[in-house]
């Protein structure tokens, strides 16, 4: 059965690419017969449907980000509680929402500050919409996602990966349904339907630089094309690579102009245009998707096959990378430095909660 399983799952994408090919041709032509859904003459909506569509986005965005509390008592989950929530209140993220809408207004598609590489992926027969981001256990997490999408609902429980599974598992980027890939009716219908879990997970920006600097600056044997910052180089010195990422800057509506793996971290998962139910940390990343997992209906799946000989749980070489990095920070962080990384990503520990002191 999951061999069956499998077989339609590659049928389904190849079907996706024909019905991507066939939806572009026609998005074009709609594109060049009609390039506004707004009569230019007029000023009124060409289409009811995209009117209705806006407002349901205003609404939802009205309605704000719930307290922890109310998603626990929503889907009867108490450990959510202990989760944090998006603080989207800040001033350049309320502007950006206003993009968002301005954006989808004119051309009713929502511009979202999306990873390519690791955008926010579904999970229709679980109702989960998660996003991991770059250095936030994110191979795990992915892996986690293409075993549950390979794994038929019956089998999630005891099926036992394979070494050819779990060699996928640590190779899972661009595999998936992303959510942006979703036509906008789909989209609004996800985030605005109380059934579904909506989750991202984010670390404090003093660890997740630090690892990423130290992964891909030092050693690494070398520098990957697509994780080049300007005027960094190899085994350049932790203050000279901060000052390489002072130097970047922002575009002109305020995102930061890094590669993903140490861009702010406000910038990705959408949240200039989703409200995230939860917000799981790295530093309790084991309770919090666990949390999840149980809530969601797939906790067994944590607990084995994973590692090199599939005797491990999908947490145990995540908690010892973590050890070892907080057992760095005052080696590398100086209080001046401590100060210029909190300027630089003081978005991020706004908005998810982190306070100005390196952790313990």
């Amino acid at each position: 059965q999951i061999a069956v399983h499998r077989l339609l799952r590659m049928s389904d994408y190849f079907g996706l690419y024909t019905i991507a090919l066939i939806a572009f041709i026609l998005c074009c032509e709609t594109i060049f017969v009609n390039s506004s859904s707004i009569n230019v003459t007029t000023g009124q909506w060409n289409d009811d449907s995209d009117q209705v569509l806006y407002q349901r986005l205003v609404e939802f965005y009205a309605q704000g980000v719930q307290s922890s509390s109310s998603i626990a008592s929503r889907f009867h989950t108490p450990c959510f509680n202990q989760m944090k929530v998006f603080n989207s209140s800040n001033p350049i993220i309320e502007q950006q929402r206003e993009l968002v809408l301005r954006y989808f207004q004119r051309s009713q598609h929502l511009r979202l500050h999306e990873i390519y590489k690791n955008p926010s992926k579904i999970l229709p027969l679980y109702k989960l919409h998660i996003c991991t981001i770059s250095e936030v256990a994110s191979t795990e997490l992915n892996g986690l996602y293409v075993r549950l999408i390979e794994t038929p609902l019956d089998y999630v429980d005891n099926y036992v990966p394979t070494k050819r599974d779990r060699d996928e598992y640590q190779r899972p980027y661009y595999k998936g349904l992303f959510l942006l890939r979703s036509s906008p009716q789909e989209i609004i219908d996800i985030i605005t339907d109380k059934t579904w879990l909506h989750i991202a997970f984010v670390r404090n920006p003093y660890t997740r630089l630090l690892a990423g600097y130290l992964r891909y600056y030092v050693s690494h044997e070398s520098i990957p094309r697509d994780i080049v910052v300007p005027g960094a180089h190899k085994n350049i010195s932790f203050e000279g690579f901060i000052g390489c990422l002072e130097k970047a800057g922002t575009s002109h509506n305020g995102v930061m102009q890094l590669v993903d793996i140490f861009r702010g971290q406000v910038f990705m998962c959408g949240f200039n245009g989703l409200n995230y139910d939860l917000i799981g940390q790295y530093e309790t990343l084991e309770r919090d998707v666990r949390c999840m997992a149980k809530n969601r209906g797939f906790e067994s799946a944590l607990n084995f096959g994973w590692g090199e000989y599939g005797n491990s749980t999908v947490f145990d070489k995540i908690n010892e990378e973590s050890q070892n990095i907080t057992e760095l920070l005052r080696t590398y962080y100086s209080k001046d430095l401590q100060n210029r990384v909190y300027n630089l990503y003081k978005l991020d520990f706004e908005a998810f909660g982190y306070p100005y002191d390196l952790p313990q």
